[in-house]
């Protein structure tokens, strides 16, 4: 063990970072209804007995997940060729975004550029914006998980380095916001006080075929802030990372629906109608 860990996050922040972890979405990704019929297609992939899982999932939602997998694998091949034309991995990434997963509901999300801005509805005027951006159809909704996508050729670090800075901005934003609904800040928000804590707020990057998960969180002890990552979370490049991506998408949009949506209800108060949904 390191005597001073370069990652000691509290509880809150370290339990959804390690559901997401590599070791964590490396396992149990593929429907096992599917496993005779990937073998006998794949001849120069391999699929790990620990990779399959027991579902309940029917025929036809099995092979909707197979045709959406395939279609993927074909537009990545396509898209690939076409070198350092950013814009035309857009459309790929918001159709994996927005696949019906077969286990989790679909969440809002609105398609921006040069990021893919994953935002929740919020019922109710404000007389503030819930966005960090300057963009009226934003001021509503609260943005949860930001993919900033680049081409094959792009620079990784660089969509990194924006990912980043649109998170912190929408942290600070989140924290400004904790005072504008009556309530008291947390110690994990930008401008210490006391009161719940904030999550953590995750963002992707899209490189090419590779996609990568990042956490921002707050330090607890000092008024600065951490990132966690880059975490594989799949690609778009075999059907073997194909499937993993799809998993993973589906367990993030889960967490954000779930635990985060919860949190967010809380945190914003009287801005959530009854029949709110994030």
């Amino acid at each position: 063990m390191l005597p001073d860990p370069i990652y000691s996050p509290p509880d809150d922040v370290s339990d959804p970072v390690k559901s997401f972890s590599e070791g964590s979405l490396g396992a149990g990704f593929v429907p096992l209804g599917l496993k005779e019929a990937l073998l006998d297609l794949n001849k120069y992939e391999m699929f790990p007995l620990h990779v399959f899982v027991d579902s309940d999932l029917s025929s036809s939602r099995l092979e909707k997940l197979a045709e959406h997998v395939e279609e993927i694998a074909q537009k990545a091949t396509t898209i690939f060729t076409l070198g350092d034309d950013e814009a035309s991995w857009y459309p790929l990434v918001t159709q994996v975004l927005s696949f019906e997963n077969t286990t989790t509901p679909m969440f809002p999300y609105r398609f921006r550029t040069p990021e893919l801005l994953l935002e929740q509805a919020l019922n109710g005027s404000k007389p503030y914006s819930l966005s960090p951006f300057n963009d009226a159809t934003a001021e509503s909704m609260i943005p949860c998980c930001f993919v900033e996508v680049k081409s094959p050729t792009g620079s990784y670090f660089e969509a990194q380095v924006q990912g980043t800075e649109v998170s912190l901005a929408t942290l600070k934003n989140i924290s400004q916001m904790r005072p504008a609904s009556g309530k008291p800040e947390s110690e994990h928000s930008i401008g210490a006080g006391s009161g719940q804590s904030i999550k953590p707020l995750p963002f992707i990057t899209v490189v090419g075929h590779e996609w990568s998960l990042h956490w921002i969180y707050k330090r607890r002890d000092k008024n600065t802030v951490n990132a966690i990552g880059p975490i594989s979370i799949g690609g778009m490049s075999t059907r073997f990372s194909i499937y993993k991506l799809v998993n993973s998408i589906g367990k993030l949009r889960h967490w954000l629906e779930g635990e985060y949506g919860a949190w967010a209800k809380e945190w914003y108060g009287e801005g959530f109608s009854d029949d709110s949904e994030l």
